[in-house]
């Protein structure tokens, strides 16, 4: 849920920076595999591994990452 309020929240404007464009791509890997069954997995790895850089060490718990892990591979 948190995640479609991130979304709602820039889908209406061009990203404005990098951090809202890897929003923009994981968005686009979600939907190239629930709606086109496409394989998107290094594509997402290749994304979660830039997007980590700007998630500060201690703001995202293992339960998070499990379920991320679990959408994408």
């Amino acid at each position: 849920m948190r995640l479609d309020g991130v979304w709602r929240h820039i889908d209406d404007h061009e990203p404005r920076d990098r951090a809202e464009e890897l929003i923009w791509e994981g968005m686009a890997c979600f939907e190239l595999d629930h709606f086109v069954d496409m394989n998107v997995t290094d594509r997402a790895l290749a994304l979660l591994a830039e997007a980590d850089q700007f998630i500060a060490d201690d703001a995202v718990d293992i339960a998070f990452c499990e379920t991320v892990l679990k959408v994408f591979l």
